[in-house]
């Protein structure tokens, strides 16, 4: 009895204990929600490298309560670095986690680092990028967003691995230094060049690039106890001219050469090398998850500094220490020995000869032990087979009839509800974009008359705003309001449904021509003129609505779709709050567009951007004042693309910001050439875009650049257009007053095409008000226009600006502008604009 009442109580614990470790486990889990972190590697997983960072990565995050999703990434630059694979590269990332969203990402190396540089915004928006594995002076020569980016610096340690190879080799006389070709080989290799001074008349230096291993080898097979090593970056090459890595050929190494090996990273360690003050692949991935998971818990990224570093250690191979009689005194504290032999019994014999006592006798002790056990498990093993058996039958017999219907309707009800949540919306309870996909192909299957039907794609405008001003619960409501009111309007023969966020699609079979699909779209544009109450609070939206016909536009679910999406993109492209049919010109417009961004990424690797400067005209002495800087672009596919066109897709994949600044730095380069010739005018005027003008580092772009180029900042001006000025007025005067304080002249680009308001210019800090030519092209005609134009001219001059009059193309605009003492014109009347050949041609004309 005592002895069943024990096992009660035990039992009793156990399921107490179970329930409790559930419980906290549950909380636990509610309190940590997964966090998804990408690793993007610049090489492949074969490189030690690679590995090295990838363990120290997991050595933080597996470790760590936070729950934590990795998934890891290889570009493999080191074999495939081309335009046509990061293309690949690009649409693979795009494809593959096009459903999953990303907390952080973590990149290692600077090819992984460069892509996402250049394409973060428009495959990771928004996501925080930590690097880490890069040279200072690599992240130096990027032009890093850092709101985005931040991370760990690989330093190596140029000047403390010389002291050490010196001290080592007390005859060293000559370093040989093996490096490469590449962006990171030349880095490295300059670190050595910048600091060889300081071994004058010590030390010889031989700086050798892209070696073969043959002629490496053959370089270094000859014993001189006067030579030493020092590897940088990729310092051998196949005879394909691709990398290799020291490890592939250590046996050669190790039996051919005489000459002490030293370098600066710890996966060479093992593999011929001496040693050296390294940087070590696991550190830096450590490093940079504990950055990751310090963003991960706070969400703090501002607090994280833009640059770590991460400490290097000295090691050394004991193995070639030793074959070059090195003497181990001379090694610095703390330095890390690798492949030392340890004997660990000549060390504690005594210790080892007690320890091998107790061991046999624990030994013995365990024997017994085990055999008492297993007597004991296999009595328990028959009473538990027993006790199943009865159990088994007991179940068996207690199961009944009505438990066993009772689960089949509980299995047919959780069925269709399954069938539900795959079709249907949850929140609005309309059927989803799966259920539209299904139907439409059903649809169209069945049209053997090939009759033809409508597809309205509705567009929410601005419906993000509304989430982020009143809330998602008040979006939500929306949501379903809006359902409420198109449901009135769907009548038996349309069906409604909700594609996902802030979208709605109708199907609309059997239409008996355009017109009545653009008298029910002009109905669903009416549904939205009336205030929507949400909460007792008026709310009015308008929705962007895209209308294709099917049979007509397409015939297969996945053009219907394209060509809906198409016609909505272009109704809110044309203002919003209005419905747009798809033509076929919508698809050329986007092949059209997408070329140009293809061939515009490539256009600065190839030339084939240059640049043509339009003359300014001193109205009182007829000479050249000022030039203009005008951009051109010849591809050889397209031909000559209008800037009209490209500059537009430039602004809206971000490569306007490199164009932008690789104008600036030639223009200014071009600006200095010509002042040196002794050429005598005041400025050269560059347009710069909004998404420049509002980057959070283009004032001190602008600045290096002046520095870099040796142009004095009063020979630049700036133009930005007026509506850029407008739609960022605050932002705008800080940065111009900044440009102006500097030295630089700021123009008014365009004036009179916005809201060509005085009041708001007297504002900011401008030097030149440029009419534009829209505003002037009947000022010898129109009275009306004409007092317009001398008002604003007098009204600037008042203010201290001075007036260009942009797009003049005849005498008698010239002999107006002259009256109402505008200061200087540009316009095909006096010049085109001309190459920087032709400008010197022309500089001293008197027009």
């Amino acid at each position: 009895m005592k002895r069943n009442a024990m096992l009660i109580t035990i039992f009793f614990i156990v399921i107490l204990l179970c329930v409790f470790s559930n419980s906290k486990s549950y909380a636990q889990y509610n309190n940590n929600l997964r966090k998804n972190v990408l690793v993007l590697h610049s090489y492949d997983e074969s490189l030690e490298w690679t590995n090295d960072v990838s363990s120290g990565i997991k050595s933080i995050f597996y470790n760590n309560r936070q729950k934590i999703n990795l998934y890891f990434n290889y570009m493999d630059m080191k074999k495939n670095y081309d335009n046509k694979y990061l293309d690949s590269f690009n649409k693979f990332l795009k494809d593959k986690y096009k459903n999953l969203k990303f907390d952080l990402i973590i990149c290692v190396d600077n090819d992984a680092l460069e892509y996402l540089r250049m394409h973060s915004k428009e495959i990771f928006p928004k996501v925080p990028v930590i690097f880490t594995g890069i040279n200072f002076q690599e992240v130096s020569l990027l032009n890093l967003d850092r709101n985005i980016f931040k991370g760990v610096i690989e330093e190596i340690q140029v000047k403390d691995t010389i002291d050490v190879m010196i001290r080592l080799h007390s005859n060293l006389k000559n370093i040989k230094v093996f490096s490469s070709s590449t962006l990171s080989g030349k880095l490295s290799s300059n670190a050595v060049q910048k600091i060889k001074y300081l071994y004058k008349g010590k030390l010889d230096f031989e700086f050798l690039e892209d070696f073969t291993i043959e002629k490496f080898l053959d370089k270094c097979d000859k014993s001189d106890k006067t030579t030493a090593i020092l590897l940088m970056i990729d310092p051998l090459r196949d005879e394909n001219n691709n990398p290799v890595y020291i490890n592939e050929y250590e046996d050669s190494i190790k039996k051919n050469m005489e000459i002490p090996m030293y370098t600066f990273w710890n996966f060479s360690i093992g593999h011929g090398i001496v040693g050296g003050k390294m940087s070590s692949g696991f550190d830096q991935g450590k490093t940079a998850a504990l950055i990751a998971l310090k963003y991960l818990k706070d969400n703090r990224f501002e607090d994280i500094p833009f640059i770590s570093y991460c400490t290097n250690k000295y090691i050394f191979d004991y193995n070639f220490l030793t074959k070059f009689n090195i003497d181990m005194d001379k090694i610095p504290g703390n330095s890390i020995l690798v492949n030392k032999p340890f004997s660990f019994y000549e060390n504690y014999k005594h210790l080892v000869i007690s320890a091998a006592i107790i061991f046999a006798m624990l030994l013995i002790i365990i024997f017994i032990l085990s055999f008492s056990i297993k007597r004991k498990k296999e009595d328990e093993r028959k009473l538990n087979a027993s006790y199943e058996e009865l159990s088994a039958v007991y179940e068996e017999l207690s199961a009944t009839d009505e438990e066993l219907r009772d689960r089949y309707k509980e299995l047919v009800e959780n069925q269709e509800k399954i069938k539900h949540l795959a079709y249907y919306d949850s929140l609005t309870n309309l059927p989803n974009r799966t259920s539209f996909i299904e139907l439409l192909k059903e649809s169209i299957e069945s049209n053997r008359y090939n009759k033809i039907g409508a597809v309205y794609l509705i567009d929410i405008d601005n419906f993000k705003n509304i989430n982020d001003t009143l809330g998602h619960d008040d979006g939500d409501e929306l949501l379903k309001a809006i359902t409420s009111k198109l449901r009135i309007l769907v009548s038996h023969e349309l069906r409604l449904f909700r594609a996902g966020g802030d979208e709605f699609l109708i199907l609309k079979e059997d239409i008996n021509g355009r017109e009545e699909a653009i008298i029910f779209a002009k109905k669903l544009i009416k549904v939205f003129n009336k205030y929507f109450y949400i909460n007792n609070k008026p709310l009015y939206i308008s929705v962007s609505i895209g209308v294709t016909i099917f049979n007509e536009d397409g015939n297969d679910v996945i053009s219907i779709l394209k060509n809906v999406d198409l016609a909505m993109f272009k109704a809110k492209e044309y203002g919003k709050n209005r419905f747009e049919f798809y033509n076929k010109k919508m698809s050329k417009e986007i092949l059209r567009k997408a070329e140009i961004e293809k061939r515009l990424r490539n256009s600065l690797r190839n030339n084939e951007l240059f640049m043509h400067y339009q003359p300014q005209i001193d109205l009182q002495s007829g000479k050249i004042c000022a030039l203009e800087a005008l951009i051109r672009w010849n591809n050889k596919e397209l031909g000559m693309v209008s800037p009209a066109e490209f500059i537009k897709v430039a602004e809206e994949t971000g490569l306007i910001n490199i164009i932008g600044e690789w104008v600036l730095v030639n223009v200014c380069r071009q600006n200095k050439l010509w002042k040196d010739k002794g050429y005598n005018y005041e400025h050269i005027a560059v347009n710069i875009s909004a998404i420049q003008l509002q980057h959070p580092g283009f004032f001190e772009n602008v600045k290096n650049i002046l520095d870099i180029t040796h142009i004095k900042p009063e020979f630049v001006e700036l133009e930005i257009t007026e509506n850029v000025l407008i739609k960022s007025l605050e932002s705008s005067r800080e940065i111009l007053k900044k440009l102006m304080d500097l030295g630089i002249k700021i123009a008014i680009d365009d004036f009179g095409t916005g809201y060509s308001s005085l009041n708001y210019i007297r504002k900011l800090p401008i030097n030149t008000l440029k009419i534009d030519k829209s505003f002037l092209d009947n000022i010898c005609c129109n009275e009306n226009e004409k007092s317009v134009a001398e008002g604003i001219i007098e009204l600037a001059h008042k203010m201290n600006m001075e007036v260009v009059a942009e797009g003049v193309e005849n005498e008698k605009q010239v002999d107006i502008l002259k009256t109402m003492k505008c200061n200087k014109v540009q316009g095909y009347y006096f010049s085109k604009p001309l190459s920087k050949e032709k400008i010197e041609e022309v500089f001293n004309n008197r027009f």
